[in-house]
C-alpha cells in the first residue's frame, strides 16, 4: 500500500514537472536593484516586494541606485457579466485583473516595451447573498494579483540588460 502511494506520488510529480509546473521561488534575474514606479495597488506592490526579497533584489527609491526601473502604467480590476438567471438577475461574472508595465535602465533606455498582462476568474453569483459574494470576489482579486506578480517576474527574468552609464561623482 505504501509502495503504491510512493509510485503514484512519483508519477504525479513527473507529470507536473513535464507540463512546466514550478513552485514559487527564485528566478534568474539579471539585476540586483530595481526602482518601481507608477500607480499600483498595495496588493500588487506587496507581491512584487515579496518576489524581489526572495530573489535577493533590493527595491530602491532613487533611480541612480537602480539597475533597472519598472514603471507600472495601469492596473485595473473589472467585472464582466456572463449570464442572467430566469428572473433577469446576474448569476455569473468574469473577474478581470490587468496591468501594463515597461522596463528601462536608469538612463531611460527601454529594455522591455510596454507589456499588457491580465488574468481572469469566472465566478457564480447569487443576488440573495451579495456581501458573501463581494468578499469572495475580493479574495479572487487578491489571488489574481499574485498571478500578475508572478507573470511580471517571469518577464523580468528575460530582460536583456543594457548597461547604464555610471553617474559622475559630484565634487
Amino acid at each position: 500500500n505504501i509502495t503504491r502511494r510512493i509510485v503514484f506520488a512519483t508519477i504525479g510529480l513527473g507529470l507536473l514537472q513535464g507540463c512546466g509546473f514550478k513552485l514559487r521561488g527564485r528566478v534568474n534575474l539579471p539585476f540586483k536593484a530595481i526602482l518601481i514606479s507608477g500607480s499600483l495597488t498595495t496588493e500588487l506592490r506587496n507581491q512584487l516586494d515579496m518576489w524581489f526579497k526572495i530573489n535577493e533584489v533590493v527595491v530602491v527609491s532613487e533611480l541612480s541606485k537602480a539597475d533597472i526601473w519598472i514603471e507600472i502604467g495601469t492596473e485595473q480590476n473589472a467585472r464582466q457579466l456572463l449570464t442572467y438567471d430566469k428572473n433577469s438577475q446576474p448569476n455569473a461574472y468574469r473577474l478581470i485583473s490587468r496591468v501594463t508595465f515597461r522596463v528601462m535602465n536608469r538612463d531611460g533606455i527601454e529594455l522591455a516595451p510596454e507589456g499588457d498582462l491580465y488574468t481572469t476568474r469566472d465566478m457564480d453569483w447569487n443576488i440573495s447573498n451579495t456581501p458573501a459574494y463581494e468578499a469572495l470576489a475580493a479574495g479572487f482579486f487578491n489571488e489574481m494579483k499574485k498571478d500578475l506578480a508572478a507573470q511580471i517576474m517571469r518577464r523580468l527574468e528575460y530582460v536583456k540588460m543594457i548597461p547604464a552609464t555610471e553617474p559622475t561623482p559630484s565634487k
